[in-house]
């Protein structure tokens, strides 16, 4: 077994690897996403309530409580929620550096794979040319013509 092939086996593993890697990573991207998204959505509702302003029709003290009350909910729905598209953002942002390294490491591997096989295919042309080379001498030394070997 060559060096190349050897080192063959552990680039399929980092590949592998690599791909896992990737398939988290647009996981993560996606919950992003997502989480990023319902955060919009909250901030949209918020600020077409607020818009809307007071109804004409609320005339008692626990309506405007109620309203305040509910304010208060979305303020605090909206931090929560931006504390976790920072939470997310930083698991996506790990997650990436985890498959940048192992992009590099396999592209690494896969280089030196590519110039072991380039030096085996030159040493193994090489020896056949050495062994033709021994051929031809030993006929010449033997007095055969090239035409009969």
């Amino acid at each position: 077994m060559t060096r190349s092939s050897r080192l063959g086996v552990i680039l399929s593993y980092l590949r592998n690897r690599e791909r896992d890697a990737a398939r988290a990573l647009g996981q993560r991207q996606g919950r992003l996403a997502q989480t990023r998204n319902v955060l919009h959505q909250l901030e949209t509702y918020q600020a077409e309530f607020l818009e809307a302003g007071v109804p004409n029709d609320i005339r008692s003290v626990q309506a405007l409580v109620q309203r305040g009350n509910f304010l208060d909910a979305m303020d605090a729905a909206i931090g929560d929620q931006n504390h976790a598209v920072v939470a997310v953002t930083a698991e996506y942002q790990e997650c990436k550096q985890q498959w940048l390294q192992r992009r590099t490491r396999r592209r690494a591997l896969g280089r030196a794979v590519t110039r072991l096989v380039r030096q085996e295919q030159l040493a193994e042309s090489r020896r056949e040319q050495r062994g033709a080379d021994d051929l031809v001498a030993r006929a010449a030394t033997r007095g055969f013509s090239k035409k009969e070997i």
